[in-house]
């Protein structure tokens, strides 16, 4: 092997390590964000269910804070406060002890400039919003998140599936590795859309998941074996 290429395997080792250590990350934050939404620690099909399609007899606001914004709360006296005020007709007159709690508790987050400034809930009208039926992730916010993701992960499944192109694993072997990756990334997305419209289509979403991560695994152990271990082999 000479000088050029063994830098390359190098090179493609240490992306594929990046690459591999930001999909954990992203596990870990994708589990972070969504196991409490039916309250219960653990990601399950029903925290799917509740995050795109929602529960529709309930509220946003009901769900959220005895779901995944619960740790975000001092204590279950907060949470029976907003409760009682939605179940009292969530009127204007009376929203003063639940802005006391949302200013000191979620505005940090959820303001117009804010990692939460999808969903503000600075103003009365802004919080009136969520205290109809729990809908989950609107049309509009799921087609944005679709297109990120889409951009985002099908331009690292390219490179990672160029690099595997690489080294010398049968061709059928690459193929089907590719063909997960990219299988998995449209049912993954799609899922969300499927959840979405019907919630007994969740297992979709955990099906591509399942094959997206099978496909990094497989790319970034091909990489790192071929840059590593196969030249012993001659």
């Amino acid at each position: 092997m000479d000088e050029a290429t063994r830098l390359r395997k190098i090179l493609a080792s240490l992306f594929a390590l990046v690459i591999g250590l930001g999909y954990l990350t992203a596990l870990a934050n994708l589990y972070f964000a969504m196991h409490l939404a039916d309250g219960q620690p653990g990601l399950t099909p029903r925290d799917i269910v509740l995050h795109f399609h929602g529960e529709p007899e309930k509220t946003l606001l009901s769900a959220k804070i005895q779901g995944s914004m619960r740790p975000n709360l001092k204590d279950d006296g907060q949470v029976q406060t907003i409760l009682a005020w939605i179940k009292g007709g969530a009127t204007q007159d009376t929203f003063g002890p639940v802005k006391e709690i949302l200013d000191a508790q979620c505005i940090g987050c959820h303001n117009p400039a804010g990692i939460g400034s999808f969903r503000p809930l600075t103003t009365f009208a802004e919080v009136a919003t969520t205290t109809t039926a729990d809908t989950g992730m609107s049309w509009a916010r799921l087609a944005m998140v679709s297109h990120q993701h889409l951009f985002g992960i099908g331009l690292l499944c390219f490179v990672l599936g160029w690099l595997l192109l690489q080294t010398p694993l049968p061709a059928k072997f690459k193929i089907a590795a590719m063909l997960i990756g990219f299988v998995g990334m449209l049912l993954d997305v799609g899922g969300w859309w499927a959840t979405k419209w019907n919630p007994s289509l969740a297992f979709l979403v955990m099906l591509g998941g399942a094959l997206n991560g099978l496909f990094f695994g497989i790319g970034v152990f091909s990489i790192w074996w071929d840059a590593f271990f196969a030249k012993r082999r001659t």
